[in-house]
């Protein structure tokens, strides 16, 4: 990746100087301790960026941002305000410059550019919704449609910055082993509050849950504050875990990997998601078969995965708990399952809405409408209509096609692999979740998957 951001030690100092007095002055003011405990911690990650080599390193940023999407909480700056993500801070103040600093040495290559030119129409019928919804409608609108058109502009932003930074498959290798890690630290962290072990349930529950702390021994949060959503980077994470296992020849990775994908499987049946569950069992199903397609003689490999998923499910089974174990054995009889039956009923009265204005939706309209659909693809038809969600689904669409079409003609690539498994993956979560409209979630999600798709190039769709 390109480094950005070249300065003499006066003006490095004087900067870091400025922006610690600045950093340090918002908790102080706002009385808030634990963003000031966050503030310090991101005032060391960013005097290290500015005094290494005198440069800002954007594989170092990503790598950070990726730490403080899965690990830190989000912030509350006052009880009228959206909650914020840490990384947000460091997103909004440097990735504008760096996107400005990328373009004007190279171009987005025609994947990234492709994506974005959906991404911009999805936004332009997102904006008309929104002004029908208002003008039609008789839509409330208020400060809270602005803020997600700001998240949505934001993920855009990151995507096109880190897919312009020039990534390597090595800095895709990189970030993708940073995530792992980052999560093994969530994984454990959320262990130790669902045990309550040394305490931890009174010590990192009210950071994570906050006013949810009442979870905190039910399901498996992680560093997440709903357990559904912690399933879906859980199974990132095992998809990831097994496709890296499958293609590593070392034997030392191979036992990392073999160490992740277990832990993970554990973790995904504790956190007590249905949808997870099924999603990533069908996923590893696909995952082995694509896999198979190109290493038919590896056939003999998989039989040892299969006993290490196995066992972690079992595992998992076993220290789970009686509330999962029958939440989970719910899930076979629809009739007896009262979360699914709520869930039907508030895609009834959705749907309702939708058969209102169908063509293009109502806008956000938060101020008249939940936000809790528990389902992606109804949640945005609502909001953006018909012509909206299909500009939507191309966010997804079109990068299976791009990592199926890649995998197939170089006839087995591991990251072209992942990426078509874990959009597989999302597509079915999002039946029972929202994925893109969780922001600790798609965060990452766009680092990497800038990371992925700036990597490609016309010679790598032909071959290895």
């Amino acid at each position: 990746m390109n480094n950005f951001l070249s300065i003499s030690n006066s003006g490095k100092n004087s900067i870091v100087l400025v922006l610690t007095l600045i950093c340090l002055s918002i908790p102080i003011l706002l009385n808030n301790f634990l963003l000031l405990a966050i503030v310090l911690v991101g005032a060391i990650g960013i005097t290290y960026l500015f005094t290494k080599n005198l440069i800002l390193n954007i594989r170092e940023l990503l790598i950070i941002l990726i730490g403080l999407s899965i690990i830190l909480p989000g912030i509350q700056l006052s009880p009228s305000f959206p909650e914020i993500r840490p990384e947000e801070f460091l997103i909004y103040s440097l990735f504008p410059f760096i996107f400005l600093y990328n373009i004007s040495n190279s171009t987005l290559n025609v994947y990234s550019l492709t994506l974005s030119k959906f991404y911009i129409l999805f936004l332009g019928l997102a904006a008309i919704s929104t002004i029908y919804g208002i003008i039609v409608l008789g839509v409330n609108s208020g400060s809270r449609d602005i803020v997600e058109f700001v998240k949505m502009g934001k993920y855009l932003l990151i995507f096109v910055t880190v897919a312009s930074s020039k990534p390597t498959k090595n800095d895709l290798k990189v970030l993708l082993i940073t995530f792992l890690v980052v999560m093994l630290m969530s994984a454990i962290i959320g262990l130790l509050q669902f045990y309550n072990i040394f305490g931890f349930s009174s010590l990192t529950g009210p950071i994570y849950l906050g006013e949810k702390i009442y979870k905190v021994n039910e399901r498996l949060t992680g560093t997440f504050t709903n357990p559904n959503s912690y399933s879906v980077v859980l199974g990132f994470s095992i998809i990831i875990s097994l496709a890296m296992l499958l293609y590593e020849k070392r034997y030392n990775q191979k036992l990392f990997y073999v160490i992740t994908l277990g832990f993970f499987s554990i973790c995904m049946l504790i956190t007590g998601s249905r949808t997870g569950l099924a999603a990533i069992l069908f996923s590893l199903i696909i995952l082995l078969l694509f896999f198979l397609r190109f290493n038919l003689k590896n056939i003999k490999s998989i039989i040892p995965i299969i006993i290490v998923l196995g066992l972690s499910f079992s595992i998992g089974v076993y220290y789970a708990g009686q509330d999962i174990v029958s939440r989970l054995s719910s899930g076979v009889n629809l009739l007896e399952n009262e979360s699914l039956l709520m869930r039907i009923y508030a895609w009834y009265l959705n749907t309702q809405l939708i058969l209102q204005s169908p063509v293009l939706g109502w806008g956000p309209a938060k101020e008249m409408f939940t936000t809790v659909v528990d389902n992606e693809y109804i949640l945005i038809i609502r909001r953006y209509g018909i012509v909206g969600g299909l500009a939507f689904l191309t966010l997804y669409f079109y990068p299976l096609a791009i990592s199926l079409n890649n995998y197939s003609k170089t006839r087995g690539n591991k990251y072209s692999l992942i990426f078509s498994i874990t959009i597989l993956f999302f597509l079915i979560s999002n039946l029972t979740n929202s994925i893109y409209n969780h922001i600790q979630t798609m965060d990452m999600w766009f680092i990497i998957l800038g990371c992925y798709l700036g990597q490609l190039t016309a010679k790598d769709s032909i071959k290895t």
